[in-house]
């Protein structure tokens, strides 16, 4: 759902310039719009419906994260500039006090799973 959310946000914001954006309550509905056009062609190519009961929670949910990246007005997402702030201060540490071994390489961080990686590239 977050990942339909951001597609529809990207097309949104492409679509419309900042100075034209209006109130968080056009931008919001505009961009919920835009997220189930999405979710409706990809439930039909999947054969289904969208208007199913079942659905009513997708679209709940849907509208909620749209509504999230709108607030957020295309700034980092409070959890996730938490989450990275904290894993850079750490490294920052290792390094001044030679005390641990710091990151090796490249550090890759999922922050829809909340999950990171370390990868030697």
């Amino acid at each position: 759902m977050l990942y339909i959310a951001f597609l529809a946000y990207d097309k949104h914001v492409s679509d419309i310039p900042p100075s034209q954006a209006g109130s968080y309550e056009d931008q919001a509905s505009k961009t919920t719009a835009i997220a189930y056009e999405i979710l409706a062609k990809l439930v039909s190519e999947a054969g289904e419906s969208i208007d199913e009961p079942e659905n009513t929670e997708i679209k709940e949910t849907l509208e909620k994260h749209v509504q999230e990246l709108v607030r957020a007005n295309g700034g980092e997402l409070h959890n996730i500039a938490a989450a990275t702030g904290g894993m850079v201060a750490q490294e920052v540490i290792k390094v001044i006090t030679k005390q641990y071994i710091p990151v090796d390489n490249t550090c890759i961080f999922d922050g829809i799973q909340s999950r990171s990686s370390v990868l030697r590239l």
